[in-house]
């Protein structure tokens, strides 16, 4: 390693020089990233939805649906409205009250419910039908142009809207989440330094590695649209600590007088084996995420993979040149250390007897209260107008598709589905079109909608939200009822339906990528430690805070988005076992020349301050992503990242030391001891 260091000293100038034309080449590949935003593409090709997409775009096309409400508006005033949004670029049709009845009669002699399901209170609620999906750009500029009509007093809902709110809001956050929490991360690297200077050259490096793996990202296709909104942050907050790792080391050697290229390769030979160990941890629970059957793991798991790696590259290929570079200002720049000294912390955590009664009695509780938590499972779409709601209810299509050429079954099924409590309406031709004339005497742009050649297609509205359980129920009487009429001859997509199927799958990813993260991480600390005891306290104290951290939703009584608990559980473990890896590593060092407690007090008082502060920035990244976003998925992924930073940080510097003191005794199978011995 020794003569690698060298290479990398000496050659500092033409790494410096490749990693800023990397990285100006990744900043003309960033607009060329392809952000996807529909997340039921990711779904396994065997499951339900995915099949009944690829026979909806053959026999109709994906066609995208939003509901448009007026207010103060006359019967004429409306038909003129319904025309203007009809001829709207992108617009297939438009549904009004007028499809049904002659609303050239007085409305008191029509059916009240049908009347007020479209018209209330001069309030008119018109069912729009696109051209392209909901996730089209086409679409989103039909919504938009839509939006600006009668004066732009417009309210829109419908998944065409809840796509095109998360496409502009998830974009849009990027820039403000940085301009958040760039301040705060450099006054949390201000007090945990001793120069001005270094905080500038910590963010310099994981910034240029952030600024490569977002442009390298044009090379994948597309990635998610909670990777993009997630994966630069999530990634300045897990890889921060190694760069802190090289440029402390690079201090101390300065401190014996070494010049600085001499000094950066004593730190780069010293620091390889930590930084390494703790890129591989994290890379662990990341490609952990690859394992899931729901691909959004395994994008988000393959960019953040990708993500560590380049900052690993950053750390020990380009920070070096730059420490060296600026090395006289880092002299110059210099100042007292703000950050505490945690020796009589230390001696107050081991005075706490109670620690590790507490500690058992607290895992059973924790595993149980974070396996009964309620589960969301869809990607959280952002919430929209709430007007629309309060006058004609809650709005949640879905789609069936039943082979056609059954005139009587249709009715029978459009019947049977009328009747269930959770559907509001059922639209197909048969209650479109009067049943006594013939369907090829019906317009044709009213057959095309609902007929093909080998499909009849219906739309269920129902007055369920998607996440309930009362739209869960409802999916699977519907299932049960066009099962039984339509054997093996049907299928059924939309909102409801995805959730369904997403909700299946991921509940058993969950189990695997546990398993696979876990196992990967022990993996890597019994390589490192070359101790099963210490294997398993490091990942027992890491998974403790997690389950801590998932059983807070429920104690708060809160819903809990499943995506979101299942990535942090795997990044959580991931990214915050380094705390453990590196206080049990002073413990061991300490331990070779000192008793067991003056040992663990010396491990809390020297790896304090570097855990302090990774779990800082950590939980600053995921508490700002949490508050910020007004995407429900993203916003929970932050809370989760922040919260389970600050609860792991906890765990290790109180439950671990006391944990180590219990298991002395069998970690004599350790390098460090037995060298001691």
């Amino acid at each position: 390693m020794e003569q690698i260091a060298k290479y990398i000293v000496e050659k500092r100038s033409w790494l410096l020089a490749i990693f800023l034309l990397v990285a100006l080449v990744s900043l003309v590949l960033m607009p060329l990233v392809q952000v996807n935003y529909d997340t039921t593409t990711y779904l396994p090709a065997d499951m339900q939805t995915r099949q009944a997409l690829s026979t909806m775009k053959a026999e109709f096309g994906l066609q995208g649906t939003a509901q448009v409400m007026v207010e103060e508006l006359s019967i004429y005033q409306a038909l003129g409205l319904k025309k203007s949004i009809a001829e709207i670029s992108g617009v297939s049709r438009v549904l009004w009250l007028d499809d049904w009845v002659d609303v050239a009669q007085p409305l008191e002699f029509l059916e009240r419910a049908l009347v007020e399901s479209y018209y209330l209170d001069r309030q008119a609620l018109f069912q729009v039908v696109f051209q392209q999906d909901d996730h089209s750009l086409v679409t989103a500029q039909a919504l938009r142009s839509i939006s600006l009509l009668h004066n732009g007093e417009i309210s829109l809902r419908g998944p065409a809207v809840d796509a095109l709110a998360t496409r502009q809001v998830a974009s849009s956050e990027i820039l403000m989440v940085s301009l958040f929490v760039i301040p705060i991360f450099l006054l949390i690297l201000i007090v945990s330094t001793k120069s001005w200077l270094e905080p500038l050259l910590y963010i310099a490096t994981i910034g240029i590695a952030i600024l490569i793996n977002m442009g390298t990202n044009a090379l994948l296709g597309q990635i998610s649209f909670l990777t993009q909104a997630t994966a630069g942050l999530l990634q300045f907050a897990v890889t921060m600590d190694y760069s802190i790792f090289l440029l402390h080391r690079f201090s101390e050697e300065r401190t014996k007088g070494k010049d600085p290229q001499t000094a950066m390769t004593y730190a780069l030979k010293h620091s390889f084996s930590p930084i390494t160990a703790s890129s591989l941890t994290t890379v662990a629970g990341f490609a952990a995420l690859m394992f899931m059957r729901y691909r959004i793991g395994f994008d988000m798991g393959l960019v953040m993979t990708k993500g560590v790696l380049l900052s690993w590259l950053a750390v020990m290929l380009f920070m070096p040149a730059l420490a060296i570079l600026f090395a006289r200002l880092i002299d110059q720049t210099e100042h007292r250390s703000f950050f505490p000294n945690l020796s009589k912390f230390a001696g107050l955590v081991l005075r706490w007897r109670c620690v590790i009664p507490l500690f058992l009695l607290l895992l059973p509780l924790a595993y149980v209260a974070q396996t009964s938590n309620h589960f969301l499972y869809g990607d959280g779409a952002v919430p929209t107008e709430i007007r629309l709601e309060e006058s004609f209810g809650i709005y949640n299509p879905l789609v069936l598709l039943v082979r056609s050429g059954d005139t009587g079954r249709e009715d029978t099924l459009v019947t049977k589905l009328a009747e269930l409590p959770s559907v509001h309406e059922v639209q197909s031709l048969a209650t479109l079109a009067d049943r006594a004339i013939p369907r090829s005497m019906l317009p044709s742009a009213l057959v095309d909608n609902f007929q093909s050649e080998h499909y009849t297609r219906m739309v269920v509205l129902l007055n369920a939200r998607t996440d309930s359980a009362e739209a869960f129920t409802a999916v699977t009487l519907i299932r049960e009822i066009v099962g039984i009429l339509y054997p093996g001859q049907y299928w059924m997509l939309g909102s409801a339906p995805a959730v369904s199927d997403i909700k299946e799958v991921v509940e058993a990813d969950f189990t695997v990528i546990s398993l696979v993260a876990i196992l990967a991480v022990w993996v890597v600390i019994l390589i490192a430690f070359r101790s099963l005891t210490l294997a398993f306290l490091l990942v027992l104290v890491i998974q403790s805070s997690i389950w801590i951290n998932m059983a807070i939703p429920y104690i708060a009584g809160a819903p809990l988005v499943f995506i979101g608990y299942m990535i942090v559980s795997a990044v959580q473990l991931g990214a915050t076992i380094d705390y453990a890896i590196l206080l049990t590593g002073r413990y061991l060092e300490h331990r070779r020349h000192s008793d067991k407690k003056v040992a663990a007090a010396g491990a809390i008082s020297d790896a304090g301050s570097s855990i302090i502060t990774s779990a800082a920035i950590m939980g600053a990244s995921g508490f700002v992503l949490g508050v910020v976003s007004r995407v429900p998925s993203v916003a929970t992924l932050g809370t989760l990242v922040g919260r389970g930073a600050i609860l792991s940080c906890l765990m290790v510097l109180v439950v671990l030391p006391h944990l180590l003191l219990v298991g002395d005794r069998f970690l004599k199978h350790s390098p460090q001891r037995r060298n001691k011995q």
